[in-house]
Formats: structure tokens, C-alpha cells, sequence
């Protein structure tokens, strides 16, 4: 019983974090469209040269990064077997009947 109510207190206290968490993201300020103060925002972007794209953004890039990320998991998978090791047993059984 008494884990039963730390559990319910814990889940208790968590919710209650969560919706003043929630509660706060909701209660942040959009703009200030009521305030009579003006705001102005500046913005640059440079790049190396004209129409430069970054080197993730280049389709051979993922399809070596692929095939690398394959060989490796090949690699990996096929190297797990060298520890199997293989057991046979023979048994030969001598039998004699005498008669009496």
C-alpha cells in the first residue's frame, strides 16, 4: 500500500510539472504588437561562393556513408561466428550374449 502511494505521488508530481511547463510555453509573449516600442532585425548570410552547397547536402556523400555503414554491420555480424566451436561424440558399445 505504501508503494502504491509514493508511485501515485510521483505520477502526482510529474503531471503538475508538466502543466506548468505547459502552462508557461502558452503564457510566453507571440510579439508586442501593444507596445509602442520598434523593433528592427538585421540579418546576413555569407558563403564561400556563389550557390555553394554544404557537403551533407550532396548525394554521394550518403551513398558511400551507406555503403561504409554497410560493410561495417557485414563485418560485424560475420565476426560473431568465429567463436562456435563444433563437438562430436562417438560411443561404441560391446555387447556379448553367452548361452548357457
Amino acid at each position: 500500500m505504501k508503494n502504491k502511494m509514493i508511485s501515485l505521488s510521483q505520477k502526482a508530481f510529474m503531471l503538475v510539472i508538466c502543466l506548468m511547463g505547459a502552462a508557461y510555453a502558452f503564457g510566453q509573449d507571440a510579439s508586442q504588437s501593444g507596445s509602442s516600442s520598434t523593433q528592427t532585425t538585421t540579418s546576413t548570410t555569407t558563403t564561400s561562393a556563389p550557390g555553394a552547397a554544404m557537403w551533407y547536402s550532396n548525394p554521394i556523400v550518403w551513398v558511400i556513408g551507406g555503403v561504409v555503414l554497410l560493410i561495417i554491420i557485414i563485418a560485424a555480424m560475420r565476426g560473431g561466428n568465429k567463436n562456435t566451436t563444433e563437438v562430436t561424440r562417438k560411443v561404441t558399445t560391446t555387447t556379448e550374449i553367452k548361452e548357457d
